[in-house]
């Protein structure tokens, strides 16, 4: 019965132009929000509902006016204003179609595609390739798709010509896919990276009019350091520093010395006038071995006074 439901509700998708159909892609543990059906009248009932595979839909909040109820296994996880409904910290077992009724009448679908992005950093200026991979034999691949999560789109691959075409915020980037994307399933996109560039970019692939996500991106934008003009700047300060502390530690070390030599000269100088002053002087009665006084002045007088 509720296989019927599902495959009655996608042949309305389909057929109905009353009927819109949206993709929505989150990181998992955010929070996700799904809009409410404003042609739907405040006294009519809109319920929303997760589709889950092998079981009944579950109600995930039904409103009716301004009065908002959750259904039994939301009732921690939502917040609600006038026109959305907020389903916090959402995991990996909340992907998947959403269904929003007005007195039971289909309103609008919704996919939910949860994914944990891979974390690329790049320098700005610089060339990064941001990985996505595909199964794309059999020629089923209608096109490949680039975009940010804000909704722009980056790059649009045509899966019958195989040519690309930029988005418009992204004229003039340079951007490419493998040529042979093809033959390898290799849908990575090279992009020469600019500031404005960072954030999320989610990689799908639309097959049979169904687009499924294939990858997710967080690239992460750093300044270019290796900027020579900076490096010179940021150095020459550094090399007359050195050179200043050079010269100073040589101008210290020649006054040390200097101050060394003249203390040790004054104390050589010191030490001799003292010894010198210790020693007495020779005395006038001295005589030598042979009784003749020593003093040339006692000698003469020692003459005299013999005569």
């Amino acid at each position: 019965m509720m296989a019927l439901r599902l495959l009655s509700t996608l042949i309305l998708l389909s057929t109905s132009g009353s009927v819109c159909g949206l993709m929505i892609l989150e990181v998992l543990g955010n929070d996700v929000k799904f809009p409410f059906s404003a042609s739907c009248g405040a006294e009519k009932t809109q319920r929303l509902f997760l589709h889950v595979r092998g079981s009944p839909p579950r109600l995930v909040a039904s409103r009716t006016g301004a009065q908002v109820s959750p259904g039994p296994l939301y009732t921690d996880r939502l917040n609600h204003s006038d026109s959305l409904l907020l389903l916090k910290l959402v995991r990996m077992n909340d992907a998947g179609l959403y269904e929003l009724t007005c007195n039971d009448r289909v309103e609008t679908l919704m996919e939910l595609q949860l994914f944990f992005p891979v974390e690329t950093v790049s320098a700005e200026g610089q060339t990064v390739d941001l990985p996505c991979h595909s199964v794309t034999l059999g020629g089923s691949v209608e096109s490949v798709k680039w975009e940010k999560s804000s909704g722009q789109v980056v790059l649009e691959v045509d899966g019958l010509s195989g040519s690309w075409t930029p988005g418009e915020e992204f004229q003039g980037s340079r951007l490419s896919v493998s040529r042979d994307w093809k033959e390898t399933g290799d849908l990575s996109l090279r992009m020469e990276v600019k500031e404005e560039h960072g954030g999320l970019f989610f990689c799908s692939v639309t097959e049979g009019r169904v687009k499924t996500l294939k990858a997710a991106v967080r690239l992460t934008v750093r300044p270019n350091i290796t900027d020579p003009e900076s490096s010179e700047t940021s150095e020459q300060p550094q090399e007359s520093h050195c050179a200043e502390v050079y010269w100073r530690s040589c101008f210290i070390a020649a006054v040390v010395l200097g101050v060394t030599a003249a203390l040790s000269a004054a104390l050589g100088c010191f030490l001799k006038r003292r010894s010198s002053r210790a020693s007495p002087p020779a005395s006038s009665q001295e005589s030598n071995t042979n009784g003749i006084p020593l003093n040339p002045r006692g000698a003469e007088e020692g003459l005299s006074s013999s005569g």
